[in-house]
C-alpha cells in the first residue's frame, strides 16, 4: 500500500480531494494523510484518511514529528506544502530516505534560488528569461518611473507586498526595512 503524507494541509482541500480522487480512478489503493499545527482549523483534514498534529514549523521537534509519523504509518512520498519548511526538510533528506520516505522537493539549489526574490531575478536574467526590473531598495536607477512593487526578499502570498506611486512612500519603507526589493510594475494579465 502507497502511502502520502502532506505537511501543513490547512485549508487545500481541492488538493486533498484530487489526490484522492486521482488514487481511486487508477484504481490504486492508497492512504493520503496530512498534518497541521491545529488538526481543528484544518478543513483538508476531513478529505484525508487521517491528520496528525505537530509542532508549527519554526519549532524544535518539527521535523522530529514529521520522522515519527512518516516511520509508524510507513508512509512512502511526503509532500511539504509549505515554502518556509522547504529549505528546513531540504537538509533532512537523507534523514527521510533511511526509513523509506521520499520528500518531494526540488533540488537544494533550486529551493536556494526560488527562497530569495533577488535571486530569482538573478537566475532569470543569467538564462534571458523575462522578468520584471528587480533592485535591492535604494539601489534602483534614479530614473525608474512609478509605479513600482516593493516586496520582502523572501517571503509567499502577498504578505509585506506594496504598490507604490511615489518617491516619499518608497523612501517611506525603505527607512522601515531596508532588506526590502523594489520591482517594475507590470499591467496586465496576472498568472500565479
Amino acid at each position: 500500500m502507497f502511502t502520502v503524507l502532506f505537511t501543513s494541509i490547512g485549508r487545500r482541500v481541492e488538493l486533498a480531494q484530487a489526490f484522492k480522487n486521482s488514487y481511486l480512478n487508477h484504481g490504486i489503493f492508497a492512504r493520503v494523510f496530512g498534518t497541521d499545527s491545529d488538526p481543528s482549523l484544518a478543513p483538508a483534514g476531513h478529505f484525508v484518511d487521517d491528520v496528525f498534529q505537530v509542532p508549527r514549523v519554526c519549532e524544535s521537534g518539527y521535523v522530529k514529528a514529521l520522522l515519527q509519523i512518516c516511520r509508524k504509518q510507513t508512509v512512502k512520498l511526503l509532500i511539504p506544502l509549505y515554502e518556509p519548511e522547504f529549505l528546513i526538510l531540504d537538509q533532512h533528506r537523507e534523514e527521510f530516505k533511511k526509513i523509506g520516505t521520499i520528500i518531494l522537493l526540488s533540488a537544494t539549489d533550486a529551493l536556494k534560488i526560488c527562497a530569495d526574490k533577488l535571486e530569482t531575478y538573478g537566475f532569470f536574467n543569467k538564462h534571458d528569461i523575462n522578468t520584471p526590473n528587480t533592485w535591492p531598495i535604494g539601489e534602483q536607477p534614479s530614473n525608474t518611473g512609478f509605479p513600482l512593487f516593493v516586496k520582502p526578499r523572501s517571503g509567499m502570498g502577498s504578505a509585506g507586498v506594496y504598490k507604490i506611486t511615489s518617491q516619499s512612500e518608497l523612501d517611506f519603507l525603505a527607512n522601515r526595512n531596508p532588506e526590502l526589493i523594489v520591482q517594475e510594475y507590470i499591467s496586465g494579465t496576472e498568472y500565479t
